[in-house]
């Protein structure tokens, strides 16, 4: 029998895909509970482990019409906060880039991200960096720690989750 708190609870019940994020505090006491597992070494994301899953499963049965959010077919599950916000704000610039601290954005006062939200963001496949002929090889972006461009799925994303009419930028260069 486990006992959730009103707010785990109302983290737990919001987060049916098993992604878990929310107050840190709340975070804490879930994670004490055994009922996440931080999902990453920076603890920006967690998952839900078993006891966490029959948790909810009781809450639910003792609190009846409090089901799980209505997930839509063909739409992607919402991100945490700041991811969201990130692959948002990308989608708004006319580069796509999702802003780091190593970016132009970040001197020029522009939204920025930290490198949790960047990682989280690139490991959900919304941002890849791209190749650059300095690259002798193939690299990843944990590798080269280069600035981040939304991809597909990123742009996907922003059309369904925020509304963000953004398409693939192309450049045709024409040579007189």
């Amino acid at each position: 029998m486990f006992l959730l708190s009103p707010t785990g609870a109302h983290i737990l019940n919001g987060n049916d895909n098993g992604v878990v994020s929310g107050h840190a505090a709340a975070m804490v006491r879930l994670e004490a509970d055994g009922l996440v597992v931080r999902h990453d070494r920076d603890g920006g994301t967690h998952r839900m482990t078993g006891a966490g899953w029959a948790a909810l499963d009781e809450w639910r049965r003792q609190n009846p019409g409090r089901t799980a959010p209505l997930v839509l077919a063909g739409v992607p599950p919402k991100l945490p906060a700041k991811q969201h916000e990130a692959v948002l704000t990308a989608a708004a610039r006319p580069d796509q880039l999702v802003a780091g601290r190593d970016d132009r954005a970040y001197w020029k006062g522009e939204p920025w991200f930290n490198g949790r939200t960047l990682a989280a963001v690139h490991r959900a496949g919304y941002a890849d960096s791209h190749p650059q002929p300095w690259h002798r090889e193939p690299c990843t972006w944990e590798q080269t720690g280069g600035s981040l461009y939304l991809t597909a799925a990123g742009r996907e994303y922003a059309r369904l989750r925020g509304d963000i009419d953004v398409h693939r930028r192309k450049v045709v260069i024409i040579s007189g």
